[in-house]
């Protein structure tokens, strides 16, 4: 869900992280905010959109958290965890 802080959209906070989902194979937490992916600021409804297109197009993904923690993941690295999940990409 968008997250805010004085009014200003400053990323993505993740709710409801199931067990064994894509996101905790990840070390994503329930809490987390994401700020950027793939140096898409998450600031606006509209970057939602922007993410969407990169993540298409993109063969390594970059995703920060709020106090600057930065995960990096291949794309095929994202496939090995899709199919751990048992979810589709």
């Amino acid at each position: 869900i968008p997250k805010w802080d004085d009014n200003e959209m400053v990323g993505m906070e993740l709710r409801e992280i199931e067990s064994g989902s894509l996101y905790e194979k990840m070390g994503l937490n329930e809490g987390d905010v994401i700020t950027s992916f793939n140096g898409v600021q998450l600031d606006s409804a509209a970057a939602g959109a922007r993410v969407l297109s990169k993540f298409v197009e993109a063969d390594e993904f970059e995703i920060e958290l709020a106090g600057g923690e930065v995960m990096n993941l291949s794309s095929a690295e994202l496939t090995q965890l899709l199919e751990s999940t048992g979810e589709e990409e």
